[in-house]
């Protein structure tokens, strides 16, 4: 949903007046009545924390303990253990 109104929101830029409420009129049309899910992390987040998970599966390869990555992440050593691939 987030990303249908960022797209419908950037073609609002170089809209006139009829085609603002051709806008509105779509989005009322596609979500109105819903009560969507919206994530609170974005793909900005998801990049971040897909970085920090291979930067931890590294520093678990050369060595270092689950413990010490907990801390150094401010994670729970059970969230170093998922992502190194020692739990499910």
């Amino acid at each position: 949903m987030v990303l249908d109104i960022m797209t419908r929101v950037r073609e609002m830029f170089t809209a006139d007046a009829a085609q603002l409420q051709e806008l509105e009129a779509g989005v009322r049309r596609d979500w109105g009545g819903e009560r969507p899910y919206i994530a609170k992390l974005g793909e900005s987040a998801r990049a971040a924390r897909s970085w920090r998970d291979e930067r931890i599966r590294s520093e678990y390869r050369r060595g270092e303990r689950s413990g010490y990555l907990a801390r150094k992440w401010g994670i729970s050593e059970r969230r170093v253990r998922q992502i190194v691939g020692e739990e499910s």
